[in-house]
């Protein structure tokens, strides 16, 4: 059910995305779009207290509240999209929500599939976060030629509320009770607990520089294909090529089994590190072939990174310490087009490349001679 669930909220989330720029740009131009995003974009700081939050409730009910609120916002912006100030508002509420039930999701998922089954359960999801957004962009696209943007944000809504049918009839795992704390020292004993395993901080590291990495090939890399000659089609190859070696990778995680998560931290680390570079180079075979070297290391690394992560924190810690690590890939994310222009482009792409490789080859050994003790599901 929470598959279904998470089929319909995907979809929603896509189609918004192609469709709310043409609903903002009519009133407020690239500048009031820009906006827009930036709003959409900040409430993921937050994401430690969101976590802390989600760790004190029955996740069923952030779950379901999120979703019904996310569809009220989606039904106010259709219906006042010419009033900038309220859709930055909308955005930044939205992206408040959607950075808790993050949190409260990562809490989830180990509870469900239970430990034998983890990595499966993070390859599946993977797959669909990665997968149905194509679907979601594409009917967006071909609506948008026969409906107004704001019709069809109102069929996001409803593909929204649809998403919240299965979780009303879902069986949710129940939560450990423990003695209620104040909330800050709840947040305090959270970061302590993540700080305090072995390997937690390289898998930190490791997490922020993978963001920091893509971002900076997001940012470098279309005006990298104008100069070449390539425009937007060469970029669009470059994008393909990753998002094809995505679902190589993906389908290579569910085929391995879950006692080799430190092999495939290592060769996703690996494909990543040496792919890198090679994005750079002026010869389409060679980045063509980085691009999906790049999307193959990304999906292994991210599963296994995630998985090993959820196994080793205790239950009752998971959303909280999630939440810290989304604010810190938020912060890379954030600087990566503030640090990527300061650099030559190949130096830095290297550099970054060599950080994820050692820092990937680091948890991997680690893991080797530490295997992980996961923590029973609540």
């Amino acid at each position: 059910m929470y598959l279904s669930s998470l089929t319909f909220s995907t979809l929603s989330d896509a189609a918004t995305v192609v469709v709310l720029p043409y609903l903002v740009l009519p009133h407020a131009g690239t500048q009031g779009l820009g906006w827009v995003l930036s709003a959409s974009t900040l409430p993921r700081f937050f994401a430690p207290l969101l976590g802390t939050l989600a760790d004190r409730m029955h996740l069923k009910l952030p779950l379901v509240v999120v979703l019904l609120l996310r569809a009220l916002l989606l039904i106010g912006v259709a219906q006042g999209s010419e009033h900038l100030w309220w859709v930055c508002v909308a955005g930044a509420i939205n992206g408040l929500l959607a950075t808790f039930s993050g949190t409260a999701s990562s809490a989830l998922v180990p509870a469900l599939a239970g430990e034998d089954r983890l990595k499966q359960a993070n390859t599946l999801l993977t797959g669909i976060s990665m997968g149905l957004p194509l679907a979601g962009y594409g009917l967006a696209g071909m609506l948008m030629g026969h409906m107004e943007p704001s019709m069809l944000l109102f069929g996001c809504a409803g593909l929204t509320l649809l998403a919240v049918v299965p979780l009303l009839f879902m069986a949710f795992p129940e939560r450990q009770s423990s003695v209620p704390v104040h909330f800050m020292l709840d947040l305090k004993q959270g970061l302590f607990e993540l700080f305090r395993l072995q390997g937690s901080v390289v898998l930190m590291l490791l997490s922020g520089m993978l963001n920091l990495m893509l971002a900076s090939l997001n940012t470098l890399m279309p005006g990298h294909f104008v100069d070449l000659g390539l425009g937007a089609k060469g970029y669009g190859w470059f994008e393909a090529g990753i998002s094809v070696g995505a679902l190589l990778g993906m389908v290579l995680s569910g085929l391995l089994p879950q006692k080799h998560m430190s092999k495939q931290l290592i060769a996703g680390a690996t494909l990543m590190g040496i792919a890198a570079p090679l994005c750079w180079l002026n010869l389409t075979p060679v980045w063509l072939g980085a691009a999906g070297m790049l999307g193959t290391g990304l999906s292994l690394l991210e599963i296994a990174a995630v998985t090993a992560l959820q196994l080793m924190l205790p239950a009752e810690h998971r959303a909280k310490s999630f939440g810290v690590i989304m604010g810190i890939n938020s912060l890379c994310l954030s600087g990566a087009g503030l640090i990527s222009p300061l650099f030559a482009p190949l130096p830095y792409l290297l550099g970054m490349g060599l950080l994820v490789l050692v820092l990937g080859w680091l948890r991997g050994l680690q893991q080797e001679h530490m295997p992980l003790k996961p923590t029973s599901p609540s």
